[in-house]
């Protein structure tokens, strides 16, 4: 898969780096300011891992998250573990 996006040109850098954002969810490229994430990146960051921190928890529902027909059509049943 080429990261160059078929209307760029070959020195439009910018295009190039939009275009390798484009292939991943990651952070790639997100720029820094001396040897911290530039404020919007950082707020997004905080906000990512709270969502996911938050869905964590909340521990998963059948019904709830996929819907009671969902789960009654696919006969999906609910295990449970003991962890420590």
């Amino acid at each position: 898969m080429s990261l160059e996006p078929a209307n760029a040109q070959p020195d439009d850098l910018a295009a190039l780096l939009e275009a390798a954002r484009a292939l991943t969810p990651a952070r790639v490229l997100a720029g820094r300011v001396g040897t911290s994430y530039r404020t919007e990146t950082q707020l997004a960051l905080r906000e990512d891992h709270a969502e996911a921190a938050d869905a964590v928890h909340a521990g998963d529902d059948l019904v709830r998250d996929l819907g009671a027909e969902f789960v009654a059509r696919w006969k999906l049943v609910e295990v449970k573990d003991v962890c420590a």
